[in-house]
């Protein structure tokens, strides 16, 4: 007991006090006796007990505000690079307008900023996870191509964004 509770503070960085007895409730909720430590391959057996009991994948309360962050910064991306698109000539030979474009540089940068909160979050949960959660941007380019672009939409569009949000919503429920 003392060995799981230990590892369960250097986990989650709470003191012994606190988390044990968060952790003996888990416990007994979940009729789970005597253990001397984590399951087989987890590095951190408090934690995904908790994560277990909680019915998520080791979510902390920042894992959806990097997400909120990652998607609008991919979305707020590809809108740049669309309309930077359409104000240069896409040819080697324009490369100075190409590289001084203002709105594809802010694109490349929304790229950059993006990327890092992705690693963040990669570190932080399994890419089975992940991944397909990132795919919610879609549907927000979908959005900004029909409201801001006024690019043309049709009910086969809102039929697979809501596949999309569907598959989501399934892979986030409690197993």
């Amino acid at each position: 007991m003392r060995r799981l509770r230990r590892q369960a503070v250097q986990c989650v960085g709470r003191s012994p006090a606190k988390y044990g007895g968060m952790l003996a409730s888990v416990r007994r909720a979940n009729g789970i006796r005597n253990s001397k430590g984590g399951g087989i391959g987890e590095q951190c057996a408090g934690e995904s007990e908790v994560a277990r009991a909680e019915g998520r994948h080791g979510v902390s309360g920042s894992i959806p505000v990097l997400f909120a962050i990652t998607i609008a910064l991919n979305v707020a991306g590809q809108y740049l690079l669309k309309a930077g698109t359409g104000k240069v000539t896409l040819a080697l030979s324009h490369w100075v307008a190409i590289v001084t474009n203002p709105e594809l540089l802010l694109g490349l940068a929304a790229y950059v900023v993006s990327l890092a909160t992705w690693l963040l979050l990669l570190k932080r949960l399994p890419l089975a996870v992940a991944y397909p959660t990132l795919s919610l941007s879609y549907i927000l380019i979908v959005l900004v191509g029909v409201v801001v672009l006024r690019e043309p939409w049709s009910w086969t569009r809102v039929a697979g964004s809501a596949v999309i949000v569907l598959g989501v919503w399934l892979l986030w429920r409690p197993a």
